[in-house]
């Protein structure tokens, strides 16, 4: 079965947590593989789905891109010496990982 949607929030805490969970149930025999595999297809399309229709907050980004990389369609952005500025207020960072994937159709 093929997915739609992105799996990167799968490495998210929400997603390794879900995914850790699953794998227990398997291995106690308390679900089947299908069921999970079933269970992380529907959290792949709720998380896109959410994000993208109820996540309304801008975040201006101002660094100095260290590498950029592309394959697939999915864009890797290292930035350095991070200030990320959302509703006035500020946040710095060392280096950020952004990644982002064009828009798939539902």
């Amino acid at each position: 079965m093929s997915s739609r949607y992105y799996e990167l929030y799968r490495e998210t805490t929400v997603g390794m947590c879900l995914q850790n969970t699953l794998d227990e149930l398997v291995a106690s025999h308390q679900i089947s593989t299908d069921l999970a595999e079933r269970v992380l297809l529907q959290f792949d399309k709720s998380i896109n789905t959410i994000l993208s229709t109820h996540l309304k907050n801008r975040i201006t980004i101002k660094a100095p891109l260290r590498t950029y990389q592309c394959c697939d369609e999915v864009y890797t952005f290292l930035l350095e010496d991070v200030v990320m500025t959302s509703e006035g207020e500020k946040i710095t960072s060392d280096c950020l990982k952004v990644v982002t994937c064009k828009k798939l159709k539902q």
